[in-house]
């Protein structure tokens, strides 16, 4: 019998905690520690100590003012010392293969590495200002993308339309980039009623998911008792008394009371390179209006487990949320299909963990 593999996970931020990148990093880690071919022996913080983080903050400021806080995150001192910090941490531990998840690292010496991603610099570049770079700097970043991916065993996406970005704007062979897909993160179960007119909108970053575009379309929805509730954002001023806002939800069982009352889920985003807050609407059996944007209609089938809309176009929207709303069969119809598709697609992160291994294995001879 072959010996697990020793894993080592680094994020930035402490992988053992949702917060971390949206849980992308602890689902991951969970998924793994179900795995028996795997054996995690380190969990890796990558972020700098204060001093650093504070004198990289004032770089940033100083260089590109307009720009400081994609800088900051994403800019050359920051990718230097989240490796630095990564390689101090990882020196007392045996690994076989290192997993970077979601940020940009300088390649690691002392073993195999893959790499997870659900976004690369050129889309964010490309297709949404406020994650842009100064030229300069992005020019750097993309180089130092094109690094890890090529001198990394292989790179792992959320969705097959980071993959593709990757193989064509990377110049990267498709075989050494896999679309394993996204977990769900786990909802605790909900007794709490349907509520037939509420409208369930999930996403802190209100503009980038399409928050501006859903209040103008709900405003145009005539059908009795509707309701939308959002979850993430700050309230802001509304003149539609039917708009609630939630703000942020530390409590998993208050988010999954929401979903469980929800008649309909919507994410009309603008930019959206993957969309985890989906498999957790689908898996509650709610019905999806989500916008053409990235990856979103590859995960909700149009027609068969929600609707999809041209991205930014608030009277398609409109109308698919009235249609919804005043039909309970096809929501019954979309909602079930919906959650049927979390176990037929495996988007579950003990899922994506295992294509992860599976695939791994044999790269690094195991």
């Amino acid at each position: 019998m072959k010996a697990p593999l020793r894993i080592a996970i680094v994020a930035d931020g402490d992988p053992e905690q949702r917060s971390t990148n949206s849980g992308v990093a602890a689902g991951l880690l969970s998924g793994l520690r179900r795995d028996p071919r795997v054996d995690v022996v380190a969990t890796v913080d990558s972020t700098p100590p204060l001093a650093i983080r504070l004198f990289t903050a004032a770089v940033a400021i100083i260089s590109a003012p307009r720009y400081w806080r994609s800088t900051f995150r994403k800019g050359t001192l920051a990718r230097w010392a989240r490796s630095r910090r990564r390689d101090q941490l990882l020196r007392s531990h045996q690994v076989d293969v290192v997993i970077h998840v979601r940020n940009t690292y300088a390649p690691y010496a002392d073993a195999a590495y893959v790499n997870f991603v659900d976004n690369v610099a050129s889309l964010s570049q490309r297709e949404w200002e406020p994650w842009s770079l100064p030229r300069r700097e992005y020019v750097r970043r993309f180089g130092a993308e094109q690094r890890q991916f090529r001198m990394s065993v292989a790179t792992y996406t959320a969705g097959r339309h980071v993959r593709a970005e990757i193989s064509k704007e990377y110049s990267l062979p498709l075989d050494r980039v896999v679309a394993v897909g996204g977990g769900l993160n786990p909802v605790p179960q909900s007794g709490v009623p349907r509520q037939e007119g509420r409208v369930l909108f999930v996403g802190y970053d209100f503009e980038r998911k399409g928050g501006d575009v859903l209040l103008r379309a709900f405003s145009k929805v005539t059908v009795p008792n509707a309701e939308l509730v959002i979850v993430g954002p700050e309230a802001r001023p509304s003149a539609d008394p039917r708009v609630r806002w939630v703000g942020r939800l530390s409590d998993r069982q208050e988010l999954a009371d929401l979903y469980a009352s929800a008649a309909v889920f919507v994410l009309p985003a603008l930019f959206e390179p993957y969309g985890l807050v989906i498999a957790e609407a689908m898996n509650s059996g709610l019905p999806c209006v989500v916008s053409d944007a990235n990856e979103l209609p590859r995960l909700v089938e149009d027609e068969v487990s929600g609707i999809v809309v041209p991205r930014g176009d608030d009277q398609s929207l409109a109308v698919a949320l009235e249609r919804l709303l005043g039909d309970p069969c096809l929501r019954v119809r979309l909602g079930d299909a919906a959650q049927r598709s979390i176990a037929t697609e495996g988007l579950t992160w003990r899922d994506v963990a295992s294509r992860m291994i599976a695939d791994i294995g044999p790269r690094v001879g195991n």
